[in-house]
């Protein structure tokens, strides 16, 4: 009986919360329907699509990696853009300790291209690790919560540990492509692994570089080839 009254309250105290304080969307702000998490459906309906999943072995952003062979298909579900709702998306997850939101974004974005060749032969799902001092800062690791998203979808394994940042780079938002190639230069390491087709998940790609760090690492610890997915890429 204790069980059912607790419940009846909780529901209650719940419902009552959101009357007050209203779930809304990390994009738009609209009102949250009840089978709606953390981005409306229509939000993510018209975020502005890439279309690279479509041709993860031909599109702009594997252009950036062609000097890195390891990287076989690149794609990134949207058009980053900072003012409109995947920028507000993003800043949300990163930086409002709503890491949930990426469970929702890995999630949509296997289940938008699950018929994609990007997913085929896959071994593993290894999000960009944060240095242990942001990690301890931030309290979570962005990308690692999108890559389980991708995997509860998918049933990839996601293998957190596969890769680690060796030290707390400096910021690189300004910075040019060479800047911060240099700037990311040995900044992974990673175990040695028996998988040799690795997706590398990240949050948002703008020169690539910090991936071309990672994949460094990776093909030293054993990986022949890495595809790389990311929620979104700046204009390219």
């Amino acid at each position: 009986m204790k069980g059912v009254r607790f419940s009846v309250v909780n529901s209650f105290s719940k419902a009552l919360l959101n009357l007050v304080y209203p779930a809304t969307c990390a994009g738009t702000g609209s009102l949250l329907l009840p089978n709606e998490k953390w981005v409306s459906q229509f939000c993510l309906a018209t975020l502005p699509k890439t279309q690279f999943f479509a041709f993860p072995a031909n599109n702009m952003l594997l252009d950036q990696f062609v000097a890195v062979p390891e990287i076989r298909m690149a794609a990134a579900g949207y058009w980053y853009q900072a003012k409109q709702p995947i920028g507000s998306i993003i800043h949300k997850l990163k930086y409002n300790n709503k890491p949930e939101i990426g469970n929702v974004l890995g999630s949509h974005i296997f289940s938008e291209t699950k018929e994609s060749d990007f997913w085929k032969d896959v071994d593993c799902l290894v999000p960009i690790p944060l240095h242990v001092k942001r990690l301890r800062e931030r309290g979570y690791n962005q990308s690692e919560y999108i890559a389980n998203g991708i995997g509860q979808a998918s049933g990839i394994p996601v293998m957190s540990d596969m890769l680690q940042r060796t030290r707390n780079n400096k910021s690189q938002t300004k910075m040019n492509r060479v800047q911060r190639l240099k700037n990311t230069e040995g900044l992974f390491v990673a175990n040695e692994t028996s998988s040799r087709c690795v997706v590398l998940v990240d949050d948002i790609i703008t020169t690539g570089a910090t991936v071309v760090a990672a994949t460094a690492a990776l093909s030293e610890a054993g990986v022949t080839e890495v595809r790389v997915c990311a929620i979104g890429t700046a204009a390219l």
